[in-house]
C-alpha cells in the first residue's frame, strides 16, 4: 500500500502515516478513512505523525483539492490534538511551512527527524 495509517503505540495516541515514494489522491482518501476510524475507536487525544520517503513526490492534481482535504478530512477531526510532519525537503517542505501557517488554528509542526516528533508529542503529553 502507498501510504499506510496505523496506530504507532500500543497507548494509542500516535497514528502514524507512511508515504510510499508513489502515491495517489485515492491513496490519500483510503488512508484518510482509516484514520478516521482509528480516531473514532478512542476518546482521548491523539498525535498525527506523518513520515514522508524522501523520494517521495506529490500527486498530480494534490494542490488543487488541498484546501477541500484539510476542512473535511480525518484532520479535522476533534480527537487531532496535533500533528507532526517527518522527512520533507525543497518545495514540499516549503508547502507544509506555508500549510502550517494557514492553519494556525491546528497545532501542526515539520520536523527533521522522528526522535523530533517523539519529543514534541512528550511535551504535549501524548505519550506516556
Amino acid at each position: 500500500m502507498p501510504i499506510t495509517c496505523e496506530w504507532d503505540n500500543a497507548a494509542h495516541t500516535v497514528i502514524r502515516w507512511t508515504y510510499a515514494s508513489l502515491w495517489t489522491i485515492d491513496d490519500l482518501l483510503a488512508a484518510d478513512a482509516i484514520m478516521n476510524d482509528l480516531l473514532e475507536s478512542v476518546d482521548h487525544p491523539v498525535g498525527v505523525l506523518f513520515t514522508v520517503m524522501e523520494d517521495s513526490e506529490l500527486p498530480k492534481g494534490i494542490l488543487g483539492r488541498f484546501n477541500q482535504f484539510a476542512d473535511t478530512s480525518g484532520l479535522s477531526h476533534p480527537n487531532v490534538a496535533m500533528m507532526i510532519i517527518v522527512g520533507l525537503t525543497g518545495l514540499p517542505r516549503r508547502m507544509a511551512d506555508i500549510f502550517s501557517k494557514l492553519y494556525r488554528h491546528r497545532d501542526i509542526v515539520v520536523v527533521d527527524s522522528v526522535d523530533e516528533a517523539y519529543d514534541l508529542f512528550k511535551e504535549r503529553h501524548l505519550l506516556l
